[in-house]
């Protein structure tokens, strides 16, 4: 599985741009009895912030 984030940091503000599985692959995340669950699928965004 890929994953990736990428920081861009300037005095106070931060940028962030993230990914996860990247791939968009299937997987087992967990099992109980004959149930199995699933992880997340592929996901992505961008986060900004400002300290103070």
């Amino acid at each position: 599985m890929l994953s990736a984030l990428l920081t861009y940091r300037s005095g106070d503000y931060q940028i962030e741009a993230y990914g996860t599985n990247l791939g968009d692959k299937d997987y087992v995340s967990g099992q109980t009895g004959n149930n199995e669950f699933y992880g997340a699928p592929r996901q992505y965004g961008v986060r900004a912030s400002v300290n103070f």
